[in-house]
This record gives C-alpha cells, sequence and structure tokens, in this order.
C-alpha cells in the first residue's frame, strides 16, 4: 500500500495545531506556576501569623489583668509591656526579622534616613546620635530604614 503524499497546506496545518497545543501547554503551565507561587506565599504568611498568635493571646490575658487588678502599678505595667515586646522580637527573629543597630555607628543610607541632623563638635562628623524610629531587616534585605539624628560637622 502506498503513502499519500500530505500536502504542503496539511503539513502547515498540522504544524499550527502542534504549536497552539504547546503554547496552550505553556499558558497553563505558566497559570500553575503563578497559582503555586500565591499559595506559597499565602501559606508563609499564614505560618508567620501562627508564630505571633501567642503574642497576641499575651497581649489579651494582660489586657484582661489589668481590668481585674485593684490598682494599676506602673513599674508593674511597664515590665508588662516590655516582656510583650521581648516575646514578639523573638518570635520574629525566627524568623529572619532583626532590628538594625545604628547608634553610635556612622551613617549609612542603605539602613537609615537621617531626619534631623547636629552640629556637635565634640563628635565625629557622620555619627549617628539617636534614633528616632527602629529599622528593621528580614534577612539580608532592608524592611524599614532606621530613623535617625546624625551628627554633622560641615555642610
Amino acid at each position: 500500500m502506498a503513502k499519500k503524499k500530505i500536502s504542503e497546506k496539511e503539513k502547515l496545518s498540522q504544524a499550527e495545531d502542534a504549536l497552539k497545543r504547546v503554547q496552550a501547554e505553556f499558558e497553563n503551565y505558566i497559570k500553575r506556576s503563578e497559582k503555586q507561587a500565591q499559595d506559597a506565599r499565602e501559606q508563609g504568611f499564614a505560618q508567620a501569623v501562627l508564630k505571633i498568635l501567642p503574642v497576641l493571646d499575651s497581649i489579651d490575658a494582660a489586657i484582661e489583668n489589668a481590668k481585674k487588678a485593684e490598682k494599676f502599678e506602673k513599674e508593674e505595667a511597664i515590665k508588662g509591656f516590655e516582656n510583650l515586646r521581648e516575646q514578639a522580637i523573638s518570635t520574629m527573629a525566627e524568623k529572619g526579622l532583626k532590628a538594625i543597630a545604628c547608634v553610635g555607628t556612622d551613617f549609612d543610607a542603605k539602613f537609615a534616613d537621617a531626619m534631623l541632623v547636629e552640629k556637635d563638635q565634640s563628635k565625629k562628623d557622620n555619627l549617628v546620635l539617636e534614633e528616632l524610629q527602629k529599622g528593621y531587616m528580614f534577612n539580608e534585605t532592608v524592611l524599614r530604614h532606621a530613623k535617625v539624628k546624625i551628627n554633622k560637622l560641615e555642610e
């Protein structure tokens, strides 16, 4: 039996069909990949929130204890707030969050924004004098720049 000769038009049609199938498969792959990435982000966020829930539980307990207290002791309240803050910092540090330490160091715009300038001849130029707002890094990425006051001897 002789093979049927395929016309150029049929070959072109078959190639177009194959190309359309490959394109559709690729578009489906892109959609699946985007969905998987979105699911992974949401799962990561859910895990982070799950780690923070004990901090919220502690805050709720502190509020209830304060409501029930006969008298409000300032020192006790401050200690409670400090404990809550330490619990939150510790929980987030497990996931890669760390504060940027900049007071007493040379100003570095990669980690801090200079909000105020002071001219103190007794201190070196470009020294970070005060932290106005803490900055934070997530692993090796600056999440929020610190807001600082720096010493500037020259304009």
